[in-house]
């Protein structure tokens, strides 16, 4: 079987005269058997996301359920590149064996999904 994953995005931006709209639709084959999907709390201590039987995170996707706490969401658990303000959502392929997640403040909702891709 193949484009197992479909996935698309879109965006949008008008500001000061200057105009774009990007939308893109990707499918994607999975080799892989692993599949997670967990709604979490988190604190502003790290927390290492369950992966369940997947060994090497592919594609991901992350939502930030709270409406007023900030999360940021990184692979060690001292540097977070990735920032989801409060309802915002995000979805990429992760380059490291765990993926670690905190609050910047509060006790917000991560509701993601990894397949081992």
């Amino acid at each position: 079987m193949a484009n197992e994953i479909r996935t698309s995005a879109g965006l949008t931006y008008n500001k000061n005269g200057v105009t774009e709209t990007i939308n893109n639709q990707v499918n994607i084959n999975v080799t892989g058997n692993g599949f997670i999907k967990r709604t979490i709390g988190l604190t502003t201590v790290d927390a290492t996301l369950d992966l369940g039987n997947i060994t090497t995170p592919g594609v991901c996707y992350f939502q930030n359920l709270d409406s007023t706490n900030t999360i940021q969401i990184g692979g060690d658990g001292t540097d977070y590149p990735v920032q989801l303000l409060p309802g915002e959502d995000g979805r990429f392929r992760f380059n490291a064996a765990a993926i670690h997640a905190k609050a910047v403040a509060g006790t917000p909702l991560l509701h993601y999904v990894v397949i081992d891709t």
